[in-house]
């Protein structure tokens, strides 16, 4: 994974070998890494990767340099990763400029292959470091950061001192720490050993604290007496309160308690942070903010913000929807509890002139069923939320718990054209919609759209791939229009009452799709169009159609999943079909034009006997789990199970799973190999 202007292919090989035999040598010790190191860097690796490292800027070495601190299989997001390089000081700019150029930083990292971006993360915003990448970080990294993994070296914490330190190792005591006086980046990962009386006075000059998932609640009374700290994230702790005169730490930039659920409240002196400038609170039980938050005008990142109603009779006390309205650089928000918020209120939150809003999510906590809804609360949520209308700039929408029987007017068309850079549209338990908003296929650069929990939706058709009326109009003039031009990823679950999806052949849509779930629907047929028109179409996944009979035609699906779908007879004409997965389809009985597939999984423990189509596929893969009683069958060449056998027994390898009590444990097994030939199993004859 380095920088392949630089790099020859016969270099990348050496580079990887180096690092492979680093990592074995040292085992991600700190302390093998610095006694390595004192004998100096194997030449290959001295060529290749620092080829890559010596052609960073000063700025951007440090930020390189600063994922080692990281475990190698660490999923990193980028706004966090950001803020920690500012408060670190490796980006010489101040507010929004130092944002935009950390993320300028990031993408170079990625551009020159240093960083790896997750897929299964949206647009890139997490990424990992490769392990050769990794290791040599550590190494540069060596005389300023200690990674610790392993509790039997924490002796080097008492005999030399770091600048930043990562410990994911178990049963470190905090005594431990006490001569890192100059420690300014503390990273932890699981518990560390606490008593009463341990307190972060011990390491003044802290500016930076990530902690997660971690015991912390006896250190929370002494953060204010870290008076340099800029960031602080101490996600999924056990922390309950955060320090009562937090306002006094005027340098904090960065606050992060997400699913701190003892955390009930946030102190009133927040309101003094001038420079904060992220605050993420979702996932607590803080049910209101301090009145005057709204003078926080550097807020960049607002994430979790409960919504104060008027008819609650503090509202003197907290904050509600309109103390957003003066957060004018917000970049991304995250408002929940809308279902409180007067619908005067709504207009005063002023998103729509928010010119910096690329991330949208808005939310209701209304969790009741359609029929305990009265026709009123609909029409006074749909109020509300036609007129917290976001600005053009948006990139990222989320709606979830909406449950008035339409959409927001300004997701539809027309309205809905103002947001051409729209790239993200999720809609989750839409409890009361009955159609999904029209011509939202006519959105330039939507990318990722998700339907989720929409029971009342039965039908899907051309209205949501063209505004009412223009089709025809385009048919008169005689113009192409493609409905979803760049739409890669297509989700659509939870419509129960689904059973409808109208599209034609002829009808241009969604050229570009990848990747479509359809999950938790009474769908008896997938629409013509889309094998049709979705020539990119890659992976297909279908769970719980309960009515679907076939799936066919697709000539593009490379890997097919289906679950559950309990009147599926046929799968015909996949040619590209290399990964297949079938669980729980018991009438499928047909399996023909699929001759590229080469791995197959197939699971229904009441299957009594093997399905006769896996005589003619040439499979190199076959996971197979099933019953006890089928297993045995797999698993002799006895003329009694000898048909069972044979289904099986030009398969290159196959492997049988089967549990016995119902408990799910697959306690029984079957290896076979075909060439040379192997057969194993732990099942015992009876």
């Amino acid at each position: 994974m380095l920088l392949q202007a630089a790099l020859s292919v016969s270099e990348i090989e050496i580079v990887q070998e180096c690092g492979m035999k680093i990592a074995e040598k040292c085992d991600g010790l700190p302390l093998a890494i610095k006694i390595w190191s004192k004998m100096g860097l194997p030449e290959e690796l001295n060529k290749a990767i620092y080829l890559s490292y010596e052609d960073l800027s000063h700025n951007l070495k440090q930020c390189f340099v600063y994922y080692s601190l990281f475990p190698k299989d660490e999923i990193i997001g980028i706004d966090k990763i950001v803020s920690m390089w500012i408060a670190e000081g490796f980006i010489g700019k101040d507010g929004y400029s130092a944002q935009s150029a950390g993320l300028d930083y990031y993408k170079e990292l990625i551009k020159r292959n240093l960083l790896e971006p997750q897929n299964d993360y949206y647009n890139e915003e997490h990424c990992i470091m490769h392990d050769v990448v990794h290791s040599f970080a550590q190494h540069v990294a060596r005389d300023e950061a200690l990674v610790l993994r392993d509790p039997q070296n924490n002796g080097i914490l008492s005999s030399s001192k770091f600048r930043r330190l990562s410990i994911s190792a178990e049963q470190i005591e905090w005594s431990n720490l006490q001569n890192q006086h100059c420690l300014r980046t503390l990273i932890l990962f699981g518990n560390i050993k606490l008593k009463p009386g341990d307190s972060l006075r011990i390491l003044p000059s802290l500016r930076t604290i990530h902690v997660r998932s971690s015991n912390f609640s006896i250190l929370q009374d002494s953060l204010c007496h870290l008076k340099h700290l800029r960031y602080l994230e101490l996600r999924y702790t056990d922390i309950s309160a955060l320090p009562r005169n937090i306002g006094r730490m005027k340098f904090l930039e960065h606050i992060g308690v997400r699913g701190c659920h003892r955390l009930s409240k946030l102190p009133s002196s927040i309101i003094k942070l001038d420079n904060l400038r992220h605050l993420s609170i979702d996932e607590t039980k803080i049910r209101a903010i301090p009145r005057g938050f709204s003078r926080l005008l550097n807020l960049d990142v607002l994430w979790g913000f409960p919504v104060h109603g008027v008819a609650q009779g503090t509202a003197k006390h907290y904050c509600t929807l309109e103390d957003v309205g003066p957060l004018s650089q917000l970049r991304k928000l995250k408002l929940k509890g809308l279902e409180n918020a007067p619908s005067k209120s709504a207009a005063l939150a002023e998103l729509g002139t928010k010119s910096r809003l690329t991330c949208l999510e808005l939310w209701c906590s209304n969790d009741e069923t359609k029929d305990a809804i009265v026709t009123v609360e609909q029409e006074q949520i749909k109020e509300l939320f036609d007129l917290l209308r976001p600005a053009e700039c948006l990139e990222e929408l989320t709606i979830g718990g909406y449950y008035g029987d339409t959409v927001p007017d300004w997701i539809k068309m027309p309205e809905a054209a103002i947001f051409k850079d729209l790239r993200r549209l999720n809609l989750q338990n839409l409890v009361s919609c009955i159609q999904l908003p029209d011509g939202l296929g006519q959105l330039p650069n939507l990318d990722f759209f998700v339907v989720d929990d929409a029971p009342c939706i039965k039908q899907i058709g051309h209205c949501l791939l063209f505004e009412q009326g223009q089709r025809n109009m385009d048919n008169k003039k005689g113009s192409r229009h493609v409905a979803f031009p760049k739409l890669h990823e297509l989700h659509l679950k939870g419509m129960m009452e689904w059973n409808e999806w109208t599209w034609e052949k002829h009808v241009e849509a969604m050229p570009v799709l990848s990747v479509l779930h359809v999950k938790d629907c009474n769908l008896s047929h997938l629409p013509p169009g889309l094998p049709y028109q979705a020539r990119a179409l890659k992976r297909l996944c279908v769970i719980n159609a309960r009515n679907l009979n076939s799936v066919e035609g697709f000539s593009s699906v490379v890997k097919l999943e289906v679950y559950g779908d309990p009147n599926l007879e046929r799968i015909v004409d996949l040619p590209s079909l290399q990964n297949l997965t079938i669980v729980n389809c018991p009438k499928l009985m047909l399996l023909d034009g699929v001759a590229s597939v080469q791995i197959m999984e197939l699971g229904d423990h009441g299957m009594e006997t093997l399905p006769e189509y896996l005589r003619h596929l040439t499979l190199r893969h076959l996971k197979i789990v099933c019953s006890l009683n089928l297993l045995r069958l797999m698993s002799t060449k006895h003329d009694a199970s000898r048909s069972e056998w044979e289904k099986i027994s030009h398969i290159m390898h196959v492997e049988g799973f089967a549990s016995d009590n119902g408990d799910g444990i697959l306690r029984w097994y079957m290896s076979y190999t075909r060439d040379p030939y192997n057969l194993e199993t732990n099942i015992t004859s009876r």
